[in-house]
């Protein structure tokens, strides 16, 4: 992990900025507008504040770890999948969520 390029970084943190953004739309737009395994959203959400952190998480985490911010994208999106689709085994797709974002979250500490 040290031995990654300037150049690779900021790439990298640009990606993650650019999709982080579209991962905060997403996840505003279902706690405030509608989701299909919470309902119609009852909570007061700034869109700007979502994208804009999100963004900048994803961006900086991006800088710090390089190409592998893909493969963090790739899960956050997938476990955004699981959260609005019914599970097969009954399990409750917001728990899969928060499954999937702990094992992010220790592939990440694996990797730094």
């Amino acid at each position: 992990m040290k031995n990654i390029s300037l150049s690779e970084r900021l790439a990298s943190a640009f990606i993650g900025a650019i999709f982080g953004a579209v991962i905060g739309f997403i996840m505003a737009w279902l706690l405030g507008v509608y989701s299909q395994t919470l309902g119609p959203g009852q909570v007061h959400v700034s869109i700007a504040k979502w994208i804009g952190t999100s963004a900048c998480i994803f961006a900086l985490i991006g800088l710090l770890i390089g190409q592998h911010i893909a493969t963090m994208i790739g899960n956050a999106l997938t476990a955004l999948l699981e959260f609005e689709t019914i599970g097969d085994n009954g399990f409750p797709s917001w728990w899969k969520l928060i499954i999937l974002l702990v094992v992010i979250g220790g592939g990440w500490l694996w990797l730094k």
